[in-house]
């Protein structure tokens, strides 16, 4: 009855506000929704039925893609998840990852663990960058060493850990040893992300004129950019080195940021592949575009999370019995039906059993059960203090209306919780400052299948380094991640530090973060892989 009457609630909002198809844009990288219970790391159109194909004047094959926006750089040191789809299509990293994101030769044909701080790459040879120059060490060392001997840290430097800095050198011409600060098992897996230009061109022309065009070792070159606007990508020159080829002369990608718009887009035939539809359209749209276009999804090791700000040390959320209490008073399952249409399921970990040593043993530690959360304020003393929930618009599909509700409920409880939207700056500003006791955020996917959670979101940007309890925590992924264990060890440290770290209750509230891709009937060759890239360069009719 509580869940009924709760859901009832929510539909009221919902229809009273009208703000069930709020937009979403991601902090650091897109999503990926499944279509009820049926999931795919594929894109394959289920509905084949002839298709236009649309040319140019010139009569060359074009494929028009709406993504939520385009990136603002193309360079590894600070690209963030829309640069990233951009990259991961016209380069390649050292290490590549498959749909189930296991490991795979990429630019480097095997690796090894050399000792503790010291990993070894074997370069593949004979590749050639679009702009006719070759591959080697040197090259792989430039491009490394770029992320830290720049006035700018690198965006991702967090994920690696302790294992931060780094720094690469050609050991011979196509060998490169790669040293940590730390020791770190993730290093092949956080070079997934890094992909790999030609250094000549790079260091002639400077980062500034380099990276609006840079040489990758990709079917795909850039051509044009209008920065933030759109960018075109035409097909490179050169053979790839992985034996395929491109099918479209030029891949034409437009920043749409408006859902309705990339919808309509997709609807109307303009635009051959569209991201980030809405979660509560997707199954519509599935009926009404049958033999035109349809809607396939994703599981994502990404999640849409409710968190506790850890900077804020003198806030009850400091108070573990505090946190579980707040975690029994909602109902991720209600919220998950009607303002996610059932597209995100609520997820209770910190990394899923699909990352190498996640867990969800604890998914059913901190339901929905309103009566213990009031006996656990109780227990620890809340006098009614204010609590302020900080929130920012854009972080995922109607992420406001869900912070109103979870405020509601958290109210409902006896919880004296204030929310306050803000600008997404200023909400970071904020929370870094000490102030303000939750928030809200689309967690960008594990890198390379790893449950790295800890490092990347955690620890290092939730400000968690303040919990003494954490002390144990962090001990145990630092065995987790040292040299000398086997995969088993390793795997079984990892799920037992991601364990003892859920039992903190680091979350309030979490669901999948998923990416709805829309395409028309036929295209083929389309990736949504569960790290939420979105991989097209293989893409044909």
């Amino acid at each position: 009855m509580k869940r009924k009457m709760f859901c009832i609630f929510l539909a009221l909002v919902i229809a009273l506000t009208c703000i069930a198809c709020s937009s979403k844009t991601g902090s650091e990288t897109t999503t990926e929704p499944k279509t009820g219970s049926e999931t795919t790391t594929t894109n394959v159109n289920s509905n084949p039925a002839p298709t236009q194909l649309a040319t140019n004047e010139a009569g060359e094959k074009v494929m028009r893609v709406a993504l939520i926006s385009t990136p603002e750089t193309l360079g590894m040191l600070r690209s963030d998840g829309y640069g990233t789809t951009i990259t991961q299509n016209m380069s390649d990293a050292l290490v590549r990852v498959n749909e189930n994101l296991e490991l795979q030769p990429g630019l480097a044909t095997d690796w090894e663990w050399v000792d503790e701080n010291t990993w070894r790459f074997a370069i593949r040879k004979d590749v050639t960058f679009v702009n006719g120059n070759k591959l080697d060490a040197e090259c792989v060392a430039y491009n490394l060493n770029s992320l830290t001997d720049r006035e700018l840290s690198y965006r991702y430097s967090s994920h690696w850990g302790k294992a931060w800095p780094i720094k690469a050198e050609a050991a011979d011409e196509y060998t490169v040893l790669i040293t940590t600060s730390s020791p770190s098992a993730f290093v092949p897996n956080l070079l997934t992300r890094i992909v790999i230009y030609d250094d000549d061109q790079w260091i002639a022309e400077g980062d500034d004129v380099y990276f609006t065009h840079p040489a990758g070792t990709g079917p795909y070159e850039v051509e044009s950019w209008d920065i933030g606007i759109s960018i075109t990508l035409k097909k490179a020159t050169t053979p790839y080195w992985d034996g395929s080829e491109a099918y479209f002369d030029k891949i034409v990608i437009d920043g749409v940021s408006s859902d309705a718009a990339r919808v309509a887009g997709l609807q109307s035939g303009e635009y051959d592949m569209v991201d980030a539809v809405p979660y509560d359209q997707v199954n519509r749209l599935n009926k009404e575009g049958e033999g035109a276009y349809s809607v396939v999804a994703s599981d994502s090791v990404a999640l849409n999370w409710m968190y506790f700000n850890g900077y804020n040390t003198s806030s009850w959320t400091a108070n573990r019995t505090f946190r579980e209490a707040v975690a029994h008073a909602i109902d991720a399952q209600a919220i998950s039906e009607v303002l996610f249409g059932g597209v995100c399921e609520p997820k209770n970990y910190v990394a899923p059993s699909s990352t190498f040593g996640g867990d969800e043993g604890y998914s059913e530690a901190y339901v929905y059960d309103v009566e213990l959360s009031k006996k656990l304020l109780q227990e620890c003393g809340y006098d009614g203090s204010e609590v302020v929930f900080l929130m920012n618009e854009g972080e995922f599909s109607n992420d406001i209306a869900t912070a109103e509700y979870i405020t509601a409920a958290l109210n409902a409880v006896g919880i004296n919780c204030k929310l306050e939207q803000m600008d997404g700056s200023l909400k970071d500003d904020t929370r870094k400052g000490g102030t303000g006791d939750f928030d809200m955020i689309n967690t960008p996917g594990s890198f390379g299948g790893i449950s790295d959670y800890y490092y990347s979101q955690m620890k290092s940007k939730r400000g968690y380094n303040n919990w003494p309890e954490l002390d144990e925590v962090d001990k145990l992924f630092s065995e987790a991640i040292a040299y000398g264990l086997t995969d088993a060890e390793r795997e079984a440290k990892l799920r037992e530090a991601n364990i003892a770290l859920w039992k903190q209750v680091p979350v309030a509230f979490s669901v999948e973060s998923n990416l709805a891709i829309g395409t028309k009937a036929g295209l083929q060759g389309v990736y949504c892989l569960p790290n939420s890239w979105e991989i097209f360069k293989a893409a044909h009719y």
